[in-house]
């Protein structure tokens, strides 16, 4: 039964996971200044960090922590006989999923040339709330799944 909804929702969530990685919308920008003088604009995105004058910072732990949610939804997929793991997958998922703004709030801004305070936060900010909209259908649809096998089981 790997034709379900919640197999869409899973394949959703690893897809926009993945293309984050790969894309890297930015979604933090900043004016770099050092000793009072303005350097350039700093972009910061999902997976890399470009400052304008051709510095590049990769971001590991932003890029490891999207790898794990895509490669999560996807093993998640296989495992349509066994709900139980593929609901413990999910609420993993979800927690990974929220932690990712806090991970993007305290790199962007733990970053040592941000001396500006006029920081600017994207659209690309919001992208982990369609993450995280995706993985609770997937888990809606799972617990839907088990109320119609519980439902069956006692008809019997």
């Amino acid at each position: 039964m790997i034709y379900r909804k919640q197999t869409l929702y899973f394949l959703a969530v690893a897809i926009i996971a993945f293309m984050l990685i790969w894309t890297d919308p930015v979604y933090f920008t900043s004016n770099r200044k050092d000793a009072g003088v303005n350097v350039g604009l700093v972009e910061v995105g999902f997976s890399n960090t470009v400052l304008k004058k051709g510095d590049i910072v990769i971001n590991n732990l932003l890029s490891s922590t999207l790898f794990t949610i895509g490669t999560l939804s996807f093993v998640a997929i296989f495992f349509f006989k066994n709900r139980r793991i593929q609901r413990l997958i999910t609420i993993i998922n979800a927690l990974l999923i929220l932690a990712l703004p806090f991970i993007m709030y305290k790199y962007s801004l733990g970053m040592s040339y941000f001396n500006d305070p006029v920081n600017e936060f994207k659209m690309a900010t919001l992208i982990p709330l369609s993450l995280l909209l995706f993985n609770y259908l997937a888990y809606a649809g799972i617990q839907k799944d088990e109320r119609l096998v519980r439902s069956v089981d006692r008809i019997r």
